[in-house]
């Protein structure tokens, strides 16, 4: 791993995105990224890459994301 990879953890956070959606953005070859013992690391020059080529479409905000999922905890006695 050199010092210009991020995990999907940090890419994520960089586009404001989930995870998962990264992890599934990579599976599906949008986003190039490579395996190494069982972690998903992204260049960061390949990102920069994607978020100039993929325009980032945001329905919702991550704070909206955050605030929806507080709210659901808090019906469901999680809170």
């Amino acid at each position: 791993m050199s010092a210009d990879d991020l995990t999907l953890e940090e890419a994520a956070t960089r586009l404001g995105r989930n995870r998962e959606l990264v992890r599934m953005w990579v599976a599906a070859g949008r986003l190039t990224g490579r395996k190494r013992a069982d972690r998903w690391f992204i260049r960061a020059d390949d990102l920069a890459r994607f978020m100039k080529r993929e325009p980032i479409r945001r329905t919702w905000s991550l704070e909206a994301h955050k605030r929806v999922a507080r709210n659901w905890a808090t019906r469901r006695g999680n809170a």
